[in-house]
């Protein structure tokens, strides 16, 4: 079975509000590994472990599809978000971007 290009995990409250979603594409990231990216938590439900739930479901899912390795994307200002991936266990690393035409 063919993968999906892009998979959405989200998470609501009781009465099915939106309180965080995150993306998963795959054959974005580097060398073609699953690429995450789109990390958004509701302001008032941060820091309660919704955003790391997300990650972790969209881990198990890229483990599931064959994919033993994972990349994030962040803006490198958004600190909160690379805090919360390296203590995931991610590492940071150096991405230079710039803007063609």
């Amino acid at each position: 079975m063919d993968k999906p290009a892009k998979v959405v995990f989200s998470e609501a409250d009781d009465m099915g509000a939106p309180l965080g979603m995150l993306v998963l594409s795959y054959g974005e990231g580097v060398h073609g590994k699953p690429l995450l990216g789109g990390l958004l938590v509701d302001k008032d439900h941060r820091r309660t472990g919704i955003a790391s739930r997300l990650v972790r479901r969209a881990e198990q899912h890229a483990l599931e599809n064959g994919e033993p390795r994972i990349f994030a994307v962040t803006h490198p200002s958004n600190r909160a978000t690379r805090e919360l991936m390296k203590s995931l266990g991610y590492t940071e690393m150096i991405l230079l971007d710039k803007k063609l035409g």
